[in-house]
C-alpha cells in the first residue's frame, strides 16, 4: 500500500495573494518517490463565515440592548408616574384634601402606598376631630409638641337650662 505522506511534518506556505495555505508531501511507493501531493486551502470561505457571525452577534446583542433599555425607560417611567401621585397626595394632605388614595400595586411600591394610604386615614380621622386652629398653634409652636407638661385637678360643670313660655333659644353663628 503507497504512503501518501512522508512525515506529517510536511512542508507548507502560505499564499498571501490567494489568501490560501498550501501542504505539500512526497508521494512514495516503497523506496520510489512517485511525485507530490500539494492540498490547497482557502481561508477565504472561514473568514467570510466569521465574519458574518461577528455581524450576526453584534446585531443580536445591539437588539437586545435596545428591547432592555425600552424595557427599563417603561418600568422608570411606571415607578415616576407613582412618584408623581405620591408627591400630589402629600400636597392635597397639606391642604386638608384627604380623599385621594395610591393604587393598590403588588411590589414594593404597593407597600408603599398602603403605608400612605393609612397615613392619609389617620391623618383624616385627626384632623376631623382636631380643630385647625388647635393644629396650626401646634405646628407654628414647637413647645407645644414636645413631651411634658403638668397634672392639675379640675372640675367641670355641667348644665341643662330649659326656656320657658314662647321665648325661642338663641341660635349660635
Amino acid at each position: 500500500m503507497p504512503r501518501l505522506f512522508a512525515s506529517p511534518d510536511a512542508p507548507r506556505s502560505r499564499d498571501k495573494r490567494l489568501n490560501a495555505y498550501h501542504f505539500q508531501a512526497p508521494v512514495q511507493f516503497g523506496q520510489n518517490t512517485l511525485g507530490s501531493f500539494v492540498l490547497t486551502l482557502s481561508r477565504t470561505p472561514i473568514e467570510l463565515a466569521v465574519k458574518r457571525a461577528t455581524q450576526s452577534a453584534l446585531v443580536f446583542a445591539v437588539g437586545i440592548a435596545a428591547v432592555m433599555s425600552i424595557i427599563a425607560l417603561i418600568f422608570v417611567r411606571v415607578r415616576c408616574d407613582a412618584q408623581d401621585h405620591a408627591d400630589n397626595l402629600v400636597g392635597d394632605l397639606t391642604r386638608r384634601l384627604f380623599a385621594a388614595r395610591l393604587e393598590d400595586r403588588n411590589d414594593e411600591i404597593g407597600e408603599l402606598s398602603a403605608a400612605f394610604n393609612r397615613m392619609l386615614r389617620r391623618s383624616e380621622v385627626f384632623f376631623h376631630y382636631v380643630d385647625k386652629m388647635v393644629v396650626e398653634r401646634l405646628l407654628n409652636d414647637e413647645k407645644l409638641v414636645r413631651p411634658g407638661g403638668r397634672e392639675q385637678e379640675l372640675a367641670v360643670t355641667f348644665g341643662i337650662c330649659r326656656l320657658h313660655g314662647d321665648v325661642e333659644p338663641a341660635h349660635r353663628g
